[in-house]
């Protein structure tokens, strides 16, 4: 009898224990929540859509995105995601053709309604004021700083990206306001993960690569574009022009490039003053629009795609399941014991 009583009370706090480590995923997913965006219509686009992305890739369609009317005093047109459960919202909002704005980024962990005026098209994108609140929004108080486009030197000491030593490959990039430089591309299956260091105005980042021809862009403070530092590109297939290179036996030199380009400067830590008219004259940076929004699409899918050749199992489902399974096999031995004890005092 008091052997039975132990058995009770262990087994109560094995499954205590369990039903607790079962609760840990609940504890870590965010509430799902309705995320509307009003985009004010002020230069009177004949249509205007929403292209909305995050981690996980596109959230309603491919681009351009959904065609969205007017609903807030007739100047708002607004696009609502609902039981969405990330942190970060990105949109971009456009008139189904040439024009649309910069990649905007929406904070849904601090709300979950977003307001955005268009204030500027001298990068031939839209920058735009995005707050909180509507008040906010059209007095130009941006809870958000949308990026614009990078602004490469007129004399840059990058010469050539990437450098490609044997198996040893150096990306560089180099720009005078820009602060966060990303390498996405089929060698990290798109991922976000290779962020380049930063040394003044030049950002690097090294690798070591098995041979083959690889595709990559550049994610410059969230905007997605080739790289204007290499002279080759390849199109994937879906309209989309990415940089290109290749790995071989032989260390061979990225096409289109020859060898005394291998070599770059030593990075200078000094701003470089470039007039600002730059931005119209260097062709080495273009503004692809539409082109590289569709690279999200197709690179945002790829990674959702690798997402799911994982299981989509997370760390704590991970944990539960082994400790489900240590349960079950203590449980069983320990009942095992007291079914032999049982039998022996018999």
């Amino acid at each position: 009898m008091k052997r039975t009583k132990s058995f009770k009370k262990i087994a109560s706090f094995i499954m205590a224990l369990a039903m607790i480590l079962l609760a840990i995923p609940a504890m870590e997913a965010k509430a799902a929540q309705n995320v509307t965006v009003h985009f004010k219509n002020t230069e009177g686009w004949g249509a205007v859509y929403a292209y909305c992305w995050d981690s996980a890739g596109p959230l309603l369609g491919a681009w351009p995105g959904t065609d969205i009317t007017a609903n807030v005093d007739g100047d708002y047109y607004s696009v609502t995601l609902e039981d969405y459960e990330g942190d970060s919202l990105n949109i971009i909002f456009g008139d189904g053709g040439s024009i649309q704005t910069v990649d905007l980024v929406c904070d849904t962990s601090k709300s979950a309604e977003w307001w955005v005026v268009p204030s500027d098209n001298s990068t031939g994108k839209w920058s735009c004021t995005v707050a909180a609140t509507k008040e906010d929004a059209e007095a130009g108080n941006s809870d958000i700083t949308t990026p614009g486009e990078p602004i490469i030197p007129e004399n840059p000491t990058v010469k050539q990206s990437p450098v490609i030593d044997g198996n040893k490959v150096t990306f560089y990039f180099e720009s005078t306001n820009s602060d966060n430089v990303v390498i996405s591309g089929t060698m990290n299956d798109w991922s976000t993960d290779w962020t380049m260091t930063k040394e003044g105005n030049v950002f690097s980042y090294t690798c070591e690569l098995e041979e083959g021809t690889y595709q990559y862009k550049y994610i410059v403070d969230g905007t997605w574009m080739a790289d204007p530092f290499n002279p080759a590109t390849a199109d994937d297939g879906s309209g989309n022009v990415n940089s290109t290179f290749t790995v071989s036996a032989s260390g061979a030199v990225t096409p289109g490039e020859t060898e005394d380009t291998q070599k770059n400067e030593e990075p200078e830590n000094t701003e470089d003053t470039s007039k600002e008219d730059q931005n119209t004259e260097d062709t080495s940076v273009e503004d692809t629009g539409k082109e590289d929004t569709t690279a999200k699409d197709e690179d945002d899918t790829q990674v959702s795609d690798k997402d799911e050749d994982n299981g989509g199992l997370s760390a704590a489902w991970i944990i539960v399941i082994a400790v489900i399974v240590t349960v079950v096999i203590v449980l069983g031995a320990f009942a095992g014991y007291m079914y032999f004890m049982k039998k022996k005092n018999k």
